[in-house]
């Protein structure tokens, strides 16, 4: 699975992995694997991917209670891309640690992360 880039130096203390079933072609959906890492335990961990423009995201996201720092937590939602769709998703990750409540707005883009043989891969738990 593909590193998801964050949006800002201070985020979050979780990162995001994700990887695309196939090419997200023009309005022809595709699954989208979602993968949380807490680098710390905490608690309330949400995984949320936000609406953009020419997307339709089926209703869903990851929310646990509990959050084990260096576990995977993983997320499946269908996408289906328009032709004049935006060129990335943007997904939102917050968690509550004991220093307080974090969030991290993470990049996913439409055209990589489709071939899992070739990225780096997330251990499964």
């Amino acid at each position: 699975m593909t590193l998801a880039a964050p949006s800002a130096k201070l985020s979050v203390a979780a990162d995001l992995r994700y990887q695309f079933d196939g090419a997200a072609l023009p309005n022809q959906p595709v699954t989208l694997h979602l993968a949380a890492v807490p680098r710390v335990s905490g608690s309330k961990l949400n995984v949320t991917v936000r609406q953009a423009e020419g997307v339709q995201i089926a209703p869903g996201a990851l929310n646990l209670q509990k959050a084990e720092g260096a576990e995977v937590y993983r997320q499946q939602f269908s996408v289906t891309r328009g032709a004049n769709a935006a060129s990335e998703l943007r997904v939102l990750v917050t968690m509550e640690t004991s220093g307080g409540s974090a969030f991290g707005f993470f990049s996913v883009p439409f055209d990589s992360g489709t071939n899992a043989q070739k990225q780096d891969s997330v251990k499964q738990r």
